[in-house]
């Protein structure tokens, strides 16, 4: 007998695990802020970039992700920014920040 997908029980059902180590959020910022555009404009200041990207890492990419890992492990739920959001200002302020 062929198998239905709708009669998925639910100890069967998967679950997802949300997974997001300390890297991975770096990285993804990095990515977001530090297009490809960007890239060749900072190989045309040559290594004076250098300084001013480390700084830009310090002072934005750092605080970021330790607080987006912060508060994954304390509200694992899914939905991220938006839950967060919702918990401590309401729905109105979730809606406009997602």
């Amino acid at each position: 007998m062929q198998r239905v997908y709708s009669e998925v029980t639910a100890e069967e059902k998967p679950t997802l695990r949300p997974v997001l180590r300390y890297r991975d959020v770096v990285l993804f910022y990095i990515i977001l802020v530090f297009g490809y555009r960007q890239v060749v404009q900072a190989a045309g200041m040559g290594p004076a970039i250098v300084p001013l990207l480390a700084l830009g890492f310090v002072i934005f990419f750092l605080p970021q992700a330790l607080t987006v890992a912060e508060l994954s492990s304390r509200y694992p739920s899914e939905g991220g920014i938006y839950v967060w959001t919702k918990r401590a200002f309401g729905n109105f302020h979730a809606f406009m920040c997602a």
